[in-house]
C-alpha cells in the first residue's frame, strides 16, 4: 500500500488529463527519454567561444571602479566570487552532464568543484566574521540563519515535487520528501533524486549545524582545526546512510575551516583594528600600477591552471590541494583588482537561488537546448537569464516570509 501522500501526488495528474499544452508536454517528455543521456547538441566550439566573447564584453563593460583604501575581502567581492563560483558549477553541469559534445562550454566548465569549495569558504568566512561581531546562542543562530536557507530550499522543494507530479507523472514517497525538506540528501543520482546538486546542501547543513557549538571566540582557530577532524572523519568512516555521496564530500572537507580561519585572521572589530589587515592594505593600496596589474596576471594564470590540472581521476587529495589552490589564486585576484563586475555581481546576489534551481530545469524540463540545439549558446543566454528572472521572483517571495518569521521570533 502506498503513502497517503503519494497516492494524492498520483491523483494530480489524472484530474488534468485532457488539457491540450499538458498533454502535448508529457508527450514531448517521453520522446526525450528515449533519446541518449546527453542532449545532442552540434557547433560546440564556435558556440563556446560566442558565449565566452558576450561574458567577458559584459565585464568590459559593465564595471565600476573600486577606490584604493577599502576592506581586503568586501562584500562586494564575496558577492563576485559567488557569480563566478555559480557559473562554474552551471557550466560544469551543462558540458558535462547535459550535452552530448564536451567542447562546449570548455574551458569554462571545469571548475566546478572549485566553484563549489568557493561557496563553502565564503560560507566559513561570513559565518566567522558574523560571530565575532554578535555572539548568539545556538537556537538563536539557528533561528536567525537556517531561515535564509530554508525558505528557498523549500520554496524550491514544493516547486519540484508538484511539478514533477503534474507535468511528468514522477513522484516521490513521503520518507524521501521529509528527509528532503530536512536537507537530507545521502545520494546524488541525476535519475532518482528531485534536484541531484542538493547533496552539497547537506554537507553545508553540516557546518551550519555545528558552527554554533564548536565557535569559540577567543580562539577560532581551534574551531577551524575542531571543523576539519570532523569533516575528515565523516568522509573516512563513511557512514552507511552517507555512503553514497562522501565520494563528493572527500575533495570538500577543507575550504568552509580554512574560511573560519581566514575570517578571523582579517577580522576588524568595530571601532578597533586589526594589525595584520592593515599592513596587507598598506602593501595592496601602495603597489605601483604595472605590480598589481602583473600580480592580478599571476593569480590569473594560476587560476586557470590549476582548474585545468585539477587532479579530477588522480587521487582525492590532489584534487583537493588543486582546487585550494585555485580557490586561493581566485581570491587574491579578487582581493587585487581596481575593477567591480556589474554581471558578475548581479550573478552572485541570485547565486542561492541559481543554484536551488538550475538543474531539474535543464535535466527534466529542458526546452531551449532541445529545440536551439545547433546554436547552443543562445539556450545558455536564455538559461542564463531566465535563471536570473526566477531568481529575482524568488526573493521577492522567500523575503518577506523571512522578515515575518524574523518578525515572529523577535515579538
Amino acid at each position: 500500500m502506498q503513502p497517503v501522500t503519494q497516492v494524492t501526488l498520483q491523483a494530480i495528474p489524472s484530474r488534468l488529463e485532457g488539457i491540450e499544452w499538458l498533454d502535448n508536454f508529457k508527450a514531448h517528455r517521453r520522446d526525450l527519454r528515449k533519446m541518449p543521456t546527453f542532449i545532442p547538441i552540434s557547433n560546440a566550439v564556435v558556440s563556446t567561444w560566442i558565449l565566452i566573447a558576450m561574458l567577458l564584453a559584459l565585464c568590459v563593460f559593465r564595471r565600476r571602479q573600486i577606490a584604493a583604501g577599502g576592506a581586503l575581502l568586501p562584500p562586494s567581492a564575496s558577492q563576485e566570487l559567488k557569480g563566478v563560483a555559480i557559473l562554474a558549477v552551471l557550466f560544469g553541469h551543462v558540458g558535462y552532464f547535459l550535452v552530448s559534445d564536451h567542447d562546449f562550454l570548455f574551458p569554462l566548465s571545469i571548475a566546478a568543484g572549485v566553484g563549489v569549495n568557493v561557496f563553502l569558504f565564503l560560507s566559513g568566512f561570513g559565518l566567522t566574521t558574523g560571530m565575532l561581531n554578535k555572539q548568539m546562542k545556538p537556537l538563536e543562530f539557528y533561528r536567525r540563519r537556517l531561515v535564509k536557507v530554508f525558505i528557498p530550499f523549500w520554496i524550491t522543494l514544493v516547486l519540484f515535487f508538484v511539478m514533477d507530479a503534474v507535468l511528468l507523472d514522477r513522484t516521490y514517497s513521503v520518507v524521501y520528501m521529509i528527509q528532503s525538506a530536512l536537507g537530507l540528501f545521502p545520494r546524488a543520482a541525476m535519475d532518482l533524486d528531485v534536484n541531484s546538486p542538493f547533496w552539497y546542501i547537506t554537507w553545508m547543513l553540516m557546518y551550519y549545524a555545528l558552527m554554533p557549538l564548536v565557535f569559540m571566540p577567543k580562539r577560532p582557530w581551534l574551531t577551524a582545526l575542531i571543523l576539519l577532524v570532523i569533516s575528515e572523519a565523516v568522509v573516512r568512516l563513511e557512514p552507511s546512510y552517507l555512503s553514497e555521496v562522501t565520494r563528493l564530500y572527500v575533495v570538500h572537507t577543507v575550504a568552509f575551516p580554512v574560511g573560519v580561519l581566514v575570517g578571523w585572521l582579517l577580522y576588524v572589530p568595530k571601532g578597533g583594528q586589526n594589525p595584520l589587515v592593515t599592513r596587507l592594505q598598506q602593501l595592496r593600496d601602495n603597489l605601483p600600477t604595472a605590480q598589481r596589474l602583473a600580480l592580478c596576471g599571476l593569480f590569473a594564470f594560476i587560476t586557470g591552471y590549476c582548474a585545468y590540472n585539477s587532479g579530477i581521476g588522480e587521487s582525492a587529495a590532489k584534487e583537493q590541494l588543486m582546487s585550494m589552490i585555485t580557490l586561493t589564486a581566485l581570491t587574491l585576484l579578487f582581493m587585487l583588482k581596481r575593477s567591480e563586475f556589474s554581471f558578475i555581481s548581479l550573478v552572485g546576489f541570485y547565486s542561492y537561488e541559481i543554484y536551488l534551481l538550475h538543474w531539474p530545469l535543464m535535466a527534466r524540463y529542458d526546452l531551449p537546448y532541445t529545440y536551439i540545439g545547433s546554436q547552443p549558446w543562445l539556450g545558455t543566454v536564455i538559461y542564463m537569464a531566465g535563471l536570473l528572472g526566477l531568481g529575482w521572483v524568488m526573493q521577492r517571495i522567500a523575503g518577506p516570509i523571512g522578515d515575518w518569521v524574523d518578525g515572529k521570533r523577535k515579538a
